[in-house]
């Protein structure tokens, strides 16, 4: 497991080793509570250290991802699209990289044509049948990319039956219990005019943004059980990793709650199942020199058996 961890060059590496020292005490039981207070007394560098640390030392001291079949049908890998992907394919949530790999290995790869700005009810909907189409015949291992995430997830909780039968999924920035960014959104009134107009903009509902929210999204209800292999490949930024404006923005909203990508809180993948992949250095958009579709694709030759 040590080949999908990157290096940790010399600037970071003082931090990471006072979190190494931090983290001695805790283990295991590191909780989202241990990490805010981390967070409040030492601020949220720190305190991201020290969640990278948590999942580097849970991801060597775990077994190899996957697990050997013995089954001959073809294998499928289906991309489940981030948001404004058809709006913004410049930002990568198209999984375009993934797609160019795939085709040089001689992968059948599939993009969902799922709705860049639709709700989670709707992209589950094209999910379901998506897989329903295929996982009879082919071997389908699912890559989702930001809120892609979310919409498998509600999928995974109406067709759990479907999901079950999955080679193995691998969620990329994936938004597991929504985005402060929604909250955040919402919670402003005098942003509502700017809202309404960008949804009439970009032809989207406004209840794709209200499904993303923290409390009260149809994502805080939990999934059905699993077993198939379940991969979490996640940011994990310092201040002066953040690769845009845009990220800069999100972070500094976000720091007093806690370690985040720019969309999503570190400490919600404390509670997720399946295994954690920490990418130091990198943001939600995965901008930090390394090639991040190169490690979803040798993650998906794992969980292939090819």
């Amino acid at each position: 497991m040590q080949t999908l961890l990157g290096m940790i060059d010399a600037l970071d590496r003082p931090i990471i080793d006072r979190a190494r020292r931090l983290y001695s005490p805790f283990g295991n039981q590191l909780d989202r509570e241990a990490v805010c207070q981390v967070n409040a007394a030492m601020g949220t560098d720190l305190a991201t250290a020290l969640l990278y640390v948590h999942f580097e030392s849970k991801l060597l001291a775990s077994a190899p991802v996957g697990q050997a079949k013995s089954d001959t049908r073809p294998m499928q890998i289906a991309i489940v699209p981030g948001a404004f992907y058809k709006e913004h394919p410049e930002v990568g949530g198209d999984g375009s990289d993934l797609q160019r790999i795939s085709e040089e290995r001689g992968w059948d790869c599939q993009v969902i044509p799922t709705e860049s700005l639709g709700t989670l009810l709707e992209n589950a909907a094209i999910i379901t049948s998506f897989l329903e189409e295929r996982i009879a015949t082919r071997r389908v291992i699912l890559v989702s990319l930001s809120k892609g995430t979310s919409d498998a997830r509600i999928g995974a909780s109406l067709r759990g039956d479907l999901f079950e039968r999955l080679c193995g999924w691998v969620s990329v920035s994936g938004v597991v219990h929504g985005t402060r960014m929604a909250d955040w959104l919402i919670d402003r009134w005098w942003l509502k005019p700017v809202g309404h107009f960008m949804c009439w903009r970009h032809g989207a509902d406004r209840q794709a943004i209200k499904d993303l929210r923290t409390i009260g999204s149809p994502l805080t209800k939990s999934m059905p059980p699993r077993t198939f292999p379940c991969v979490h490949l996640v940011g994990f930024p310092l201040r002066h990793h953040l690769s845009c404006r845009r990220s800069r923005l999100w972070h500094q909203r976000f720091c007093d709650r806690g370690p985040n990508d720019s969309v999503v809180m570190l400490d919600d993948f404390l509670v997720m199942p399946g295994t954690v992949i920490p990418f130091w250095g990198a943001d939600h958009y995965l901008n930090s020199g390394r090639n991040e579709s190169a490690i979803v694709a040798n993650l998906v030759e794992l969980l292939s058996d090819s």
